[in-house]
């Protein structure tokens, strides 16, 4: 259904589908659990931030404004909620942020969010706020991938230790306490 021809059908299908929880992204964020118990430091997970986050993401004048807005994002998170939307990107996605597959003509496939559509092109944003704008008239196939244009798998670059210390972060900018 998420790549149903019909926009509207696709549409309607992340949202309904919005609360299912893929099943290795549960087991993730199930063994980074303890994450939340460990000592943490926001000043180190601003640094986690700059290399793991801003490609796609501002926060205190660092990184590129591509997804969600973070300072709106933040209000009223808790540390749970932060740790499942960093290792589980896709589990709830704004479609404003749905990755999109453009395939052209000449079998170019092209990958990001939506970021303006006029009758003769696409334009698509991705990560350091670089765009690809294509003709339609170039344009083979367009389709949701029905995830979020943030990437899963960030266990993968942060430790256990800078994850915690992001999510410190991302709280402390937040407002939360």
């Amino acid at each position: 259904m998420r790549k149903h021809p019909s926009k509207a059908v696709r549409d309607r299908a992340v949202k309904v589908l919005a609360g299912q929880v893929a099943p290795e992204r549960k087991k993730v964020v199930e063994s980074y659990q303890s994450v939340l118990d460990l000592k943490s430091d926001a000043g180190r997970g601003k640094a986690a931030f700059k290399k793991a986050c801003a490609t796609c993401h501002k926060l205190e004048d660092v990184g590129v404004q591509v997804g969600a807005d973070l300072l709106a994002a933040l209000r009223n998170k808790t540390s749970e909620a932060l740790l499942i939307d960093v290792l589980d990107p896709s589990r709830e996605v704004d479609p404003r942020f749905l990755a999109y597959e453009v395939t052209t003509t000449r079998g170019r496939v092209l990958t990001g969010i939506i970021a303006a559509e006029t009758a003769s092109s696409v334009t698509l944003k991705r990560g350091e706020g670089a765009e690809d704008t294509v003709l339609r008239s170039q344009i083979d196939k367009v389709e949701s991938t029905g995830k979020s244009l943030m990437p899963e798998g960030l266990e993968m670059q942060l430790s256990k230790q800078e994850l915690a210390d992001l999510i410190a972060y991302l709280l402390k900018v937040g407002g939360a306490r």
